[in-house]
């Protein structure tokens, strides 16, 4: 883990990379880790030390995306429906042969879910829906196939 001194000075040098000047930054916006906007310490404070225009925002959109995560946990319907997407992705990417048939069977393959982010949800979503007959079948034939081992099938 990061302390505050090694993040601004990460942020420092990929704004040298870019070719970016500090001073000419007016706001900074991060997550609520407490290692962002602490008040004495922490990297919104150290920025503001070498640009007082650099005013901290709370990013809305972090918080907003962790009240998507958590309500999503709250009903069991979703929790196991999300599960289910979930189980998927691990059953084909624990296996190159499984894999290797999906990827054969349809032209976009199964993403995992993020535990942080909320959209990584309608991802995870998108080619089950799109591919859920195709996806059945493959199943179907998985558990079909004798030459498949008994943790497959």
């Amino acid at each position: 883990m990061k302390d505050s001194g090694s993040l601004v000075e990460c942020i420092l040098t990929q704004l040298r990379n870019d070719a970016m000047d500090l001073d000419d930054c007016r706001s900074q916006c991060y997550d609520n880790v407490a290692v962002m906007p602490g008040y004495k310490t922490g990297v919104k404070k150290k920025i503001t030390e070498k640009n007082h225009f650099a005013i901290f925002i709370n990013c809305d959109n972090y918080s907003l995306n962790l009240v998507g995560v958590h309500s999503a946990k709250q009903d069991p319907i979703m929790v196991t429906f999300f599960g289910t997407i979930q189980a998927l992705c691990v059953f084909f990417s624990r296996s190159t042969s499984c894999w290797e048939k999906l990827v054969s069977t349809i032209p976009i393959t199964v993403k995992s879910e993020s535990k942080t982010r909320w959209s990584s949800r309608t991802e995870a979503l998108k080619p089950v829906s799109k591919y859920l007959n195709e996806l059945l079948d493959l199943l179907h034939n998985i558990v079909e196939d004798a030459d498949e081992t008994p943790e497959t099938r």
